[in-house]
């Protein structure tokens, strides 16, 4: 597996020259697109080999916290994404796999779902309650799952920034 890092545009695109069009061959660029509000997206644009005429880009669903573009083993280019409903253990494989990935926003999400979940076993409260209730105390399982997430947040941010080794020191 390849990483393909700087091809952001169409015009910085990831070109293929054989690629199927058809019965006949085309060339075709891959990129992804990073929107500061929005995350990331794949994107192609094929060019129409009878005419040369570009076609209209064809473009995936934003993925909200980090993408990356590969050559997979059979040197097709794919990608890969985080959404914000990522677990704490799809994200650390995500950083160990894609180490050369555009981390930004994972390492701040990262450093604010520890937050989230330290704030809620500091409290000891249930954080969601319906309208006039009252909050109730965390169960044993609820606080073993806040404290397992804020573990695996804190190993996910601490991988964000290299610092592999002290991640693992985690307990």
């Amino acid at each position: 597996m390849q990483t393909l890092t700087g091809h952001t545009s169409f015009e910085t695109g990831y070109l293929v020259t054989d690629y199927p069009y058809g019965r006949l061959r085309c060339n075709i660029w891959f990129w992804l697109e990073n929107d500061p509000k929005k995350g990331f997206r794949f994107c192609s644009r094929t060019q129409n080999p009878k005419n040369g005429v570009l076609n209209a880009p064809k473009k995936s669903t934003y993925s909200k916290i980090a993408g990356v573009m590969y050559l997979d083993s059979n040197n097709h280019v794919t990608w890969n994404s985080l959404t914000e409903y990522c677990e704490p253990a799809h994200a650390l494989d995500f950083v160990r796999t894609y180490p050369q990935a555009d981390l930004g926003a994972l390492q701040y999400f990262a450093g604010l779902k520890a937050r989230y979940s330290n704030a809620v076993l500091t409290s000891g409260k249930f954080p969601f309650v319906m309208k006039g209730a009252e909050p109730r105390d965390l169960s044993e399982a609820e606080r073993e799952e806040y404290q397992s997430d804020y573990k695996g947040w804190v190993k996910v941010n601490l991988a964000c920034q290299g610092k592999e080794q002290t991640a693992e020191t985690i307990s």
